[in-house]
């Protein structure tokens, strides 16, 4: 994607107010989401990320600009995943990064999400694959339901035995400190990690995610 390229789409997609949709904050979600799985070479990086500082000198995109471009520089692929540091359904606490060594499916999911619920028989063939120490690989949710003992209950129901940190109870999903630092807006969100914590993958589903996780595991053999 050249830089000019890089231009139109940011220009387009602030356009997005006039076509329909509303809220800028939502135009500038999309706009990171179209570039998270690209691997951006210097210069196309460093004209979004100038664009985006930019916009950050206006007080109505100030915050939304920086989240995104937060998004780029992060969470794209390439990318070092942040830290997450929370509790489970259990209240006990761990991170992310106890997971080093291992190829990482994060997911911001809950039971409340048609997609997310979609995505469960995926999960659990991964499981059927890969789980209890047949290889390693480990699931991690970042969990939005409305209490934790409900997210408890629906991945037992579901036969899904991977870790979550409890993120919701708010008014929305999008309300949950996790969700909010990783500016997750859409659900599900989905983040494969290698073993080194680098980002490899965005938002992959179904058959394309589980062939992903295969060829990533393949090369640790």
């Amino acid at each position: 994607m050249t830089a000019p390229l890089v231009y139109f789409l940011l220009a387009a997609v602030l356009a997005l107010p006039g076509l329909g949709v509303k809220d800028p904050r939502l135009s500038l979600w999309l706009f990171g989401r179209s570039l998270q799985n690209r691997a951006l070479d210097a210069e196309e990086r460093r004209t979004v990320t100038d664009y985006l500082s930019a916009l950050e000198r206006s007080d109505a995109l100030k915050g939304p600009a920086a989240r995104t471009k937060f998004m780029i520089d992060s969470l794209s692929v390439g990318s070092v995943a942040p830290e997450i540091t929370g509790t489970d359904l259990d209240g006990v606490r761990f991170s992310l990064s106890d997971y080093r060594g291992k190829v990482v499916l994060l997911t911001f999911s809950g039971d409340w999400c048609g997609i997310c619920r979609a995505q469960y028989p995926v999960e659990r063939r991964l499981q059927e694959l890969y789980g209890a120490g047949r290889a390693p690989f480990v699931i991690l949710s970042v969990d939005s339901g409305a209490s934790a003992r409900e997210s408890r209950a629906a991945l037992a129901r579901e036969g899904l035995t991977y870790r979550a940190w409890w993120d919701g109870g708010g008014d929305k999903p999008s309300a949950g400190p996790i969700a909010t630092e990783w500016n997750v807006v859409g659900w599900p969100a989905t983040y494969l990690i290698d073993e080194h914590g680098v980002i490899r993958h965005v938002d992959l589903l179904g058959a394309d995610l589980a062939t992903a996780v295969d060829a990533l595991l393949q090369k640790l053999k």
